[in-house]
């Protein structure tokens, strides 16, 4: 499933010629009675199989080395994943797997990819560009990728064009001593169109080796 908030001007019609589904399926999908049930910031789930594949494909198919990325890694399918689209903007976090042990490293990446039919600016406060966080069961943070890092205190912008993408990949090795449970991964994108929206992957931690 991918999440999508409806947009001035969309319909049922083109929202699933877009993503290569049908009206059918999601209205089943979000339990809509009619096809003009929409309404502009109205969030909705769009089961996306044929379109997930071509995604996928995207993904696995992108010259990683052209990428200003500080750590680069070979993105397979990605087997956990969050996606969301905004304003034909499509975010995408994903793990390598859903179950860790302690001591075991995870590859943390955020992927966006323009799916509109025109160039997106997205426009940020300072020199980053994106975060990740991982929460402990009770709420608090474990690790925040941005922490104690340094970024230039100056207004940018990054320019996609259509079907242009950026993907940005990070690690983080479990502690030892770290208790089992359920954990949260967040990813976000800084920019300001959409930094307000957090896609987030639960995790389980196992102390057994």
């Amino acid at each position: 499933m991918i999440k999508y908030i409806i947009q001035p001007g969309d319909s049922l019609h083109n929202i699933a010629l877009r993503f290569k589904t049908s009206i059918n399926n999601i209205m089943s999908a979000n339990m809509i009675h009619s096809p003009h049930d929409i309404y502009p910031g109205k969030l909705i789930y769009i089961p996306t199989n044929r379109y997930w594949d071509h995604i996928k494909r995207t993904i696995n198919n992108f010259p990683l080395d052209s990428l200003p990325i500080q750590k680069k890694t070979e993105l397979n399918t990605p087997p956990f994943c969050a996606t969301m689209v905004l304003s034909g903007l499509l975010i995408l976090l994903a793990l390598s797997q859903k179950i860790y042990q302690v001591g075991d490293t995870a590859v943390l990446t955020l992927f966006k990819l323009n799916l509109s039919q025109k160039p997106i600016r997205l426009n940020y406060n300072t020199g980053q560009r994106y975060d990740f966080k991982i929460i402990y069961p009770s709420g608090h943070t474990l690790w925040m990728w941005s922490k104690n890092k340094s970024f230039i205190e100056a207004l940018g912008s990054v320019d996609l064009d259509v079907g242009q993408s950026i993907l940005y990949t990070e690690t983080f090795t479990f502690p030892s001593n770290l208790p089992a449970g359920v954990y949260q991964v967040l990813g976000w994108d800084l920019a300001k169109e959409v930094q307000n929206f957090k896609l987030h992957l639960p995790i389980y931690i196992t102390n057994y080796k």
